[in-house]
């Protein structure tokens, strides 16, 4: 439970950490004439959720206005922010009526810093106190100073290593981007936990397939993965795919990877990598992403993370490419593909198949801007 339930008693059954059965949650109104209006929050290993549970209101307008008493439930859009990247993977960012509750993933070194960036428009807002490092939500709430302006403002969340920045805005017309045939944006992404081909025999495991043009949300998870003769094991795949609004964004994860190939051993505890492209107000999309990978290690030798397309040489031939950017598009178009890791070894004799072509977390995001949202 996040917060206290309004006008409702929630019970919360009993299960066993790790379940992959539903869990029924219950509640009974105080008062039925009143509103019900309570969060959850459901978490895995390393992915969270806030789940806003309401009886007895309007659904509200997907456009954010403001509304009598200075409430507004804001806009919100994530970017990469200054440290190593994985920012946008690493926090959970959802609204409610003049808040956003920032959530980061259950791993790594939790919440350590959470700022205001320059100064706030037609707001007050209050980040409460939380202790560095929490791994539980943290929700933020501000008021306009006048309700029939816009408010707008931007948080710095940072953990240890990684930073994301949430623009928050309430009152505003979606901006209008730069106009496509048709008026309509439109939408394409695609996750993948593994795509592996080793000596020309190929293994794909959990693959959302093309996000549709007309936007949607899918999500594959598998518990885990031995393919290839055992040439390659995980843990935990999981892969989303999203599109709606001015906002297309993917994310893959691979746990407990184990891969050998070539005479090379590659292990790492954690393999995430996310994009995201975003319209903007009579601009290009903006498109960001990256990884947040944990404990890489190629033949027992430990790699530190280090910017975008690192490329590290293997003994023998080949490369191991981590945190690999493709771009691509112009005018109000554009996308973004991230590879968590691709691992590439030649053929050992020309004409014949190469030895290993593995790409290991691959997030693609891509939109077409439109005149209408």
């Amino acid at each position: 439970m996040v917060g206290v339930p309004v006008n409702a008693v929630v019970n919360i059954p009993a299960f066993a950490p790790g379940t992959q059965a539903p869990v029924v949650v219950t509640f009974t109104a105080i008062n039925p004439e009143l509103p019900v209006d309570f969060t959850l929050r459901a978490a895995s290993t390393f992915h969270a959720a806030n789940i806003r549970v309401r009886c007895g209101t309007v659904t509200p307008t997907p456009t954010p206005t403001s509304t009598p008493g200075n409430a507004c439930t804001p806009a919100t859009t994530v970017t990469e922010g200054n440290l190593f990247p994985g920012g946008i993977v690493s926090f959970g960012v959802g609204s409610g009526p003049s808040s956003v509750t920032v959530d980061h993933v259950n791993a790594g070194t939790g919440l350590q810093q959470l700022t205001l960036v320059g100064v706030p428009i037609n707001a007050v807002v209050n980040i409460p106190p939380f202790a560095p490092g929490t791994q539980a939500p943290v929700v933020v709430t501000f008021t306009a100073i006048n309700p029939t302006l816009p408010v707008d403002f931007t948080l710095r969340a940072a953990s240890t290593f990684h930073a994301a920045n949430i623009r928050v805005r309430c009152g505003i017309v979606t901006p209008t981007p730069n106009p496509t045939p048709g008026g309509a944006t439109t939408f394409s992404g695609r996750a993948t936990s593994v795509n592996a081909t080793l000596a020309g025999i190929n293994a794909t495991l959990n693959d959302t397939g093309s996000l549709p043009a007309a936007g949607s949300f899918i999500t594959r998870s598998l518990a885990s993965g031995n393919v290839l003769g055992g040439a390659l094991t995980t843990g935990l795949l999981d892969a989303i795919t999203q599109g709606a609004g001015d906002q297309s964004r993917s994310q893959a994860i691979v746990a407990n990877l184990n891969l050998n190939v070539g005479g090379n051993t590659i292990t790492s505890d954690l393999v995430p990598a996310s994009s995201q492209c975003t319209c903007t107000t009579g601009e290009s999309p903006v498109c960001d992403g990256g990884v947040m990978i944990a404990n890489l290690r190629i033949n027992g030798v430990f790699i530190p993370i280090a910017g975008v397309n690192q490329t590290v040489n293997l003994a023998g031939g080949g490369t191991v490419v981590i945190n690999e950017h493709i771009r691509t598009g112009a005018g109000n178009a554009a996308s973004l593909t991230v590879n968590g890791v691709r691992v590439s070894i030649p053929p050992l004799i020309a004409g014949t198949p190469a030895v290993a072509n593995v790409i290991l977390a691959a997030a693609r995001s891509e939109i077409s801007c439109g005149t209408t949202q």
